[in-house]
């Protein structure tokens, strides 16, 4: 991506508006679109619009690269629309245009693997969606990889960082019983999130899909246990039907960091360190 590129943040939300700060600080103009601007960071440009259902002639000319990070809403039509239906038709709308996009980047996420054993996946694992979730994800995946812009697909973890606690807050409370058997789960900073964002669209010869996860992926018991021990409470006895949404796996980073990247968030103990020290 050129010097001063111009940058549309797809969904200026809570990793995207991080991205665009970044981006920002590297001298990009950059663009956050989302229904409501008016919390976005310093210095970035409020388009105010629906991407998924408004017209999208409202957008700026002239862009040089896109990153799609809209949120969906929690059905299976939200799913298809932020994911498959609304990033097809932002990149037909770019190619029709003739914006000479150098980077499409879509911010997915890891539920397009389903694993229950806890194995190690990568970018060579075979996806094996369990949910309409992870199918629209997958789906979204081959929308950009069939445009004619070079694209990336980011395969996000558990997104963390400041103002979610929720973990922390039920721990807390009592309210988190662990897992009885290992239930291992996939994390990222929000901001290491956005660093990887703004990194592959820096990227002379991406691959087409990344894995963004930290360095660790954690048993969930050991996660509890040790926000239990800092907290200075007693966790619930552990439960045999654990109702994680996510499965079991272990995610590997490995391709991304060979590539330069690295999080400053290295594991869950950073993490929640950082989080109960500013709370």
């Amino acid at each position: 991506m050129k010097e001063r590129s111009r940058v549309l943040i797809a969904g200026c939300g809570y990793v995207g508006s991080a991205a665009a700060a970044q981006l920002r600080e590297l001298g990009h103009h950059v663009f956050g679109a989302r229904r409501d601007p008016s919390a976005l960071p310093d210095g970035v440009e409020p388009i105010a619009i629906d991407l998924l259902r408004d017209d999208l002639g409202a957008l700026p000319a002239d862009l040089d690269a896109v990153v799609w990070a809209v949120s969906p809403s929690p059905d299976e039509a939200g799913y298809r629309n932020a994911y498959v239906d609304a990033p097809r038709r932002l990149l037909a709308f770019l190619r029709e245009r003739g914006d000479a996009i150098a980077r499409a980047v879509l911010v997915g996420s890891t539920s397009v693997w389903h694993r229950d054993d806890g194995a190690f996946v990568d970018e060579r694992t075979k996806p094996t969606p369990a949910d309409f979730r992870g199918r629209a994800v997958l789906d979204g995946e081959a929308v950009f990889a069939d445009s004619p812009f070079r694209s990336v697909a980011l395969r996000l973890g558990g997104i963390y960082g400041p103002g979610r606690t929720w973990l922390i807050e039920r721990v807390r409370g009592g309210e988190a019983a662990p897992p009885a058997a290992a239930v291992y789960g996939n994390r990222i900073w929000r901001d290491d999130a956005a660093k990887a964002i703004v990194h592959v669209l820096q990227l002379l010869e991406p691959d087409p899909v990344y894995v963004v996860v930290d360095n660790h992926p954690a048993d969930l018991r050991r996660v509890y246990a040790a926000l239990a021990e800092r907290l200075g409470v007693d966790l619930p006895a552990p439960t045999s039907t654990f109702a994680g949404r996510g499965g079991s796996k272990r995610c590997c980073n490995a391709r991304l960091c060979a590539t330069g990247w690295h999080p400053d968030v290295p594991d869950f103990h950073s993490g929640y360190a950082r989080l109960l020290h500013d709370a």
